[in-house]
């Protein structure tokens, strides 16, 4: 099997979670680095790891993706590959636990226990009428594996034979909600999506868009209006009015927080989020620097989106 590391101008993060999956004694077979058109130039990666740079940044969706093609192509035996952010660091035998899930349960999808802290940060979701990314699970008491609707790409392992019947990621999704969108095809085929909570996994999050969280930089409002916007008109198989409304209701938090916590950019972030409006109901997205770049000048952010 092999695992895919995203990188994107944190040449450290990846370097450490490169050299954390090498070290780990259920190990990968196979290690690819993904860099999605960092302008730095890359660090010595361990031998046993291969890089692939890209010309330019294609995105979470579209980086993972030709990942994907790159593994199967220099090792044809690959079944299955384990994706990553460059910002998690996964227990010792997260792994092996992901994999015997997979097999035994011939699943197409296993997503392990993803904690923040002492807080549980992904557990697997469920769809709920009401929201858009679903309600979260709890694991049970016996860490036995369950089922769930949607599962992240923060770390997933994923069966390739599978993938390949639905199709990789949707690279309308430039980042958010890509993972959600593939989980909805597989399962529309009925291939099971599981989480298994003996493996952890734990994740520094934001640190992989930058280091910046979503409140901080109008870049993430763009991105989260326009991903989920996209969603919710081509995936929400029921209750597509009400997940229209919980949108609703979410871009309208969005645009009065600013104002409320005191926040910087606050006319951008509102430039943001209805330009990622505009563009979710296109079912396109663009790199934030391109979006910010036809913005006036008194109205682009000060400092770029790393």
């Amino acid at each position: 099997m092999a695992a895919i590391v995203l990188n994107w101008k944190q040449w450290g993060l990846t370097v450490s979670c490169v050299g954390q999956l090498l070290n780990m004694p259920d190990r990968p077979t196979h290690v690819l680095v993904v860099d999605n058109e960092s302008a730095q130039a890359p660090p010595s990666l361990p031998e046993e790891a291969s890089l692939l740079r890209l010309d330019r940044n294609h995105g979470f969706a579209g980086g993972m993706n030709r990942g994907m093609v790159e593994a199967r192509r220099r090792w044809p035996e690959t079944h299955y590959v384990w994706i990553l952010n460059n910002d998690v660091s996964p227990r010792n035998g997260a792994l092996a636990e992901l994999i015997r899930v997979a097999e035994s349960k011939r699943a197409a999808a296993v997503s392990p226990l993803i904690m923040r802290g002492a807080r549980v940060w992904h557990s697997g979701r469920r769809r709920s009428a009401f929201t858009i990314h679903g309600r979260l699970l709890d694991p049970p008491p016996d860490r036995s594996p369950y089922r769930a609707d949607y599962l992240s790409a923060a770390s997933l392992l994923l069966d390739l034979r599978a993938v390949a019947e639905v199709g990789y990621f949707d690279e309308h999704y430039f980042f958010y909600f890509e993972d959600a969108d593939l989980c909805e095809r597989l399962s529309s085929r009925g291939l099971p999506l599981l989480v298994a909570p003996a493996a952890l996994v734990l994740h520094e999050g934001s640190l992989s868009s930058g280091g910046v969280g979503p409140s901080q930089h109008p870049a993430l409002d763009y991105y989260f209006a326009s991903a989920a916007l996209h969603f919710v008109r081509t995936r929400a198989r029921r209750n597509q009015w009400s997940m229209m409304l919980a949108y609703a209701g979410i871009i309208g938090r969005r645009l009065v927080r600013p104002w409320v916590r005191g926040e910087r950019w606050k006319l951008t972030k509102l430039a943001a989020l209805s330009i990622g409006i505009v563009h979710g109901w296109r079912g396109r997205a663009l790199p934030w620097n391109d979006v910010a770049s036809r913005l006036p000048g008194w109205l682009a952010p000060r400092s770029s989106w790393k």
